[in-house]
């Protein structure tokens, strides 16, 4: 089985949830969704996720890669 599969049939799926829900947006079918007010961030991890929430996650990931020991030694 090809493992690639499944990330290209899951952004199949989100795109094509996202199309339809914009879609019944643009034709006035489907209420907009509540804006809830959002609180201020606690804490400078919350923020930096709030600002750059993709550098964050990948400096967690990378965090989280070399703090564990390596599997098989060289």
């Amino acid at each position: 089985m090809n493992w690639n599969f499944f990330p290209v049939a899951t952004l199949f799926v989100v795109s094509g949830v996202y199309a339809v829900k914009r879609a019944l947006n643009a034709s006035g079918h489907a209420p907009e969704t509540p804006r809830l007010p959002i609180a201020s961030a606690r804490t400078p991890g919350e923020r930096a996720w709030r600002e750059q929430p993709v550098q964050t996650f990948m400096w967690q990931l990378q965090a989280a890669r070399y703090s564990q020991p390596p599997f098989r030694r060289p």
